[in-house]
């Protein structure tokens, strides 16, 4: 059985950097910029996820919301790398994507030591 190869997508790289960008700098701006180049691969690939080590990125079917997915849990109130307090208002850790549930949210959170992972909290 015959594969076809697909040549490696130059925007992965981008849209990686844009993340960890936007985990450093917490700006609108920078937001912005990361979830337009998460739609820009997607659109261009014609796929709704893409993998990376420790979390994807989505696109719902009608391209309207990207948003990442965490894969790494984390079970207390701390980062699990770094060990930051996540609920502090200026703190190195921020939410970078909720998807609701009828008791309970997937938090996916992003600290600026580089790690992503994703939290159940309650309603």
């Amino acid at each position: 059985m015959s594969c076809r190869v697909l040549p490696f997508p130059s925007q992965v790289n981008e849209v990686y950097t844009s993340i960890f960008t936007f985990l450093k700098t917490k700006n609108g701006r920078q937001r912005q910029i990361m979830l337009l180049n998460i739609r820009a691969l997607l659109d261009e690939h014609h796929i709704s996820h893409y993998n990376y080590g420790s979390f994807s990125v989505h696109c719902t079917a009608d391209k309207d919301i990207a948003y990442i997915y965490g894969k790494q849990r984390g079970f207390n109130k701390y980062c699990p790398q770094c060990k930051s307090y996540l609920y502090s208002a200026d703190g190195p850790v921020t939410i970078l994507s909720i998807i609701e549930g009828i008791k309970t949210d997937r938090v996916t959170y992003g600290c600026n030591c580089g790690a992503i992972f994703y939290k159940w909290e309650k309603k």
